[in-house]
């Protein structure tokens, strides 16, 4: 960019990182309800019903299935990670479904308020027993119009197994983590509903039974209304109104997690509904699209070298990093299904290793510890490949201006994983140049144009 050009760029981004902040909204929401519901089971063939006893608990416990991690192409179990049980096929009686009818009109206008209806979809009903738990996690996305999840807690008494959501919302932070009151004693039951790449977890269950409905959120119309979101002040759209004109195409990061099936303006959530308003608001053509975030960052440390796991990025602290610059280039929708496709064969390849090792008499041993070390590096190497394909297909387009953002804990929103289909992509090391490392981020983005 040339000096003006450069200069307009980092107040803008001063500006949206101000209005971010101010503009963030509820990410989650939390609540009671003063009844209890009736759960059946497998077709009847098994229930639940208030007041519930311990013999009803431990025998749901026995027959449930263990709960599994993944996406939606992928589940596995793995007790490292999540360890409960957990029934598929349920209904609640109808007085309690009109319990969540309301419960979805609270939701809707704290986390969808463009949205003409919110609908609660019962999924699963998940038990946790002494020693149960589950890790740092976001949500799987189970239908083009999910946008969180809801989950609903039986007054059982129990000791730890405390739900927790971020507070930095989409990235992983111990010190972040937000406690989720839960009333065990009571004679109804609390809820909390959460956007789903929201990252939560649930901690080890010390005594006692933790029963949790969980129900898939999914809205109607628009998440959010245009009309009534906050905008940027004259003066900030008067200068991007210069931008455009001078013929820059900005890409602006986007702060939630979206897929290739959940793309476009009516899906956005929070704060990036906000950005879509205040760029539209200036008349430009403003799209939702994917794009590839390049961050090429230098190393200077006196003693540098590799670990044996597949990252490159903790190789080294971020303090001795130099970012030396960073671009975005436009993802076309084949690529983004491309990468879909490279990221379910490797998470099977990964899987079929696992499992290998599961069930191997002693467990994992070095064999499968290499055959673990060969898809990393197989995985690598294929997103390489494609991200150095995604920018020669964009040779010959012009140049979009990136405008990046920072989140709460002050890391790039480009750095961080998303739902499915976006990773982060190492190259690897640079020959015998100063130490430097190229990272790829696949993400979404608003691209604001010219109208």
């Amino acid at each position: 960019l040339d000096p003006m050009a450069a200069a307009s760029v980092s107040t803008l981004q001063r500006s949206l990182q101000s209005f971010a902040a101010s503009a963030a909204g509820s990410f989650y929401v939390e609540g009671f309800v003063d009844a209890c519901p009736s759960i059946t089971i497998n077709a009847g063939k098994a229930a639940l019903s208030p007041p519930y006893d311990n013999s009803q608990l431990e025998m749901l416990y026995a027959l449930g299935d263990q709960s599994q991690v993944g996406t939606k192409e992928q589940t596995r179990i793995c007790l490292e990670a999540r360890k409960s049980k957990e029934f598929a096929n349920i209904d609640v009686d109808p007085k309690f479904q009109g319990c969540l009818n309301d419960i979805c009109e609270v939701i809707r206008q704290q986390l969808a308020p463009g949205a003409t209806k919110v609908h609660a979809d019962v999924y699963k009903l998940l038990l946790y027993q002494e020693g149960d738990f589950f890790h740092q996690h976001m949500d799987a996305q189970q239908h083009s119009h999910m946008f969180g999840s809801l989950l609903v807690f039986l007054p059982i008494p129990y000791k730890g197994g405390v739900f927790q959501v971020s507070s930095v919302q989409t990235t992983w932070d111990e010190r972040s983590m937000i406690d989720v009151a839960d009333r065990k004693d009571s004679q109804g039951c609390s809820w909390v509903a959460f956007y789903g790449d929201v990252i939560h977890r649930v901690t080890k269950v010390e005594s006692g039974c933790r029963v949790v409905l969980n129900c898939m959120l999914r809205f109607q119309g628009s998440m959010s209304p245009a009309k009534c979101l906050p905008t940027l002040p004259d003066s900030d759209q008067q200068e991007i109104r210069k931008l455009l004109a001078e013929g820059h195409q900005l890409a602006i990061p986007l702060f939630y997690a979206y897929t290739s099936e959940s793309i476009g303006p009516e899906f956005l959530k929070g704060r990036d509904a906000y950005f879509f308003n205040t760029f539209y608001a200036t008349g430009a053509a403003v799209e939702v699209k994917f794009v590839l975030c390049i961050d090429k960052t230098e190393v200077y440390t006196p003693d540098y070298g590799h670990d044996s796991d597949s990252d490159d990025s903790d190789d080294f602290p971020e303090s001795d990093w130099i970012k030396c610059f960073d671009r975005a280039v436009l993802v076309n929708h084949e690529y983004v299904l491309r990468s879909l496709k490279v990221r379910e064969d490797i998470a099977a390849m990964e899987a079929a290793v696992r499992e290998e090792g599961a069930n191997t008499t002693g467990g994992y041993g070095s064999s499968h510890k290499d055959k673990l070390m060969e898809v990393w590096t197989t995985r690598k190497a294929a997103f390489s490949d494609l991200a150095e394909e995604i920018i020669e297909s964009q040779m010959d387009e012009p140049l979009l201006t990136w405008v990046g953002l920072q989140r709460e804990d002050g890391k790039d929103y480009s750095r961080k994983s998303l739902w499915e289909g976006e990773s982060k992509y190492t190259t690897g090391w640079l020959g015998n140049m100063t130490p430097a490392v190229e990272f790829y981020y696949m993400r979404a983005a608003l691209l604001v144009r010219k109208p």
